[in-house]
């Protein structure tokens, strides 16, 4: 049987350390060195959220649908601030209420786990949206509310601004970012600043010897 030599020719996918460099460049910055990058935070929080592993591939790849995902979730490669998407992940990664890529059923497990012990409405996080248009509603809330239950709220975006929708089709927003919307809707009582389930795939990231480090400054 022939090989077919387009599927052979046509990668969807590159090595991440084949990646890096050419994405780095693009961006106009320069790769950390090989031995800075396990402890580089913005080569992490890229590394972490743009790279994975394939059954038939002995390092890790970043695949073209998995960056066109961060894109989406993240925004332009670079800003006009000169700030890049780089400083974007870390801005968001930072904070202990964003847990990735998990589902809605995870989020519904952590959180019911968590309020066992906690019993707190409005204890919450952030995930990734994985309902098109992603470029439009790319985070979700899952929350306890009031009854103790959990439920999910997409948050959108929409000229800069990204914002909730509330009762009387009125909204809560913020230009500043994920972040800064998340600020403002803890600052309304709407989540509860503070009262996040623990998480483990990020918050590695910003720990040295098992010790949390918190928030990074920017």
């Amino acid at each position: 049987m022939k090989k077919n030599k387009v599927i052979e020719t046509t990668k969807l996918y590159v090595p991440l350390k084949e990646f890096s460099p050419l994405f780095y460049k693009y961006i106009n910055l320069t790769v950390p060195k090989e031995i800075e990058r396990e402890t580089d935070k913005k080569y992490l929080c890229m590394k972490t959220l743009a790279a994975e592993y394939l059954p038939h591939e002995k390092d890790e790849v970043v695949t073209l649908e998995r960056f066109a995902l961060c894109t989406k979730w993240f925004g332009s490669l670079t800003r006009p601030d000169n700030k890049t998407i780089l400083d974007e992940m870390l801005e968001v990664v930072s904070h202990a209420w964003f847990h990735g890529d998990i589902s809605k059923k995870e989020a519904q497990n952590l959180l019911t786990s968590y309020n066992k012990t906690k019993a707190k409405a409005n204890t919450f996080l952030i995930r990734l949206s994985t309902s098109e248009p992603i470029n439009q509603n790319p985070f979700t809330i899952s929350k306890v509310n009031k009854e103790l239950k959990t439920v999910h709220q997409r948050v959108y975006l929409e000229n800069g601004e990204y914002y909730i929708t509330v009762k009387d089709n009125n909204k809560i927003g913020s230009s500043k970012g994920l972040c800064g919307l998340i600020a403002e809707l803890e600052k309304q009582k709407v989540l509860l600043a503070g009262e996040t389930p623990p998480r483990t795939k990020y918050q590695i990231i910003f720990t040295k010897n098992g010790e949390d480090l918190g928030y990074i400054d920017m």
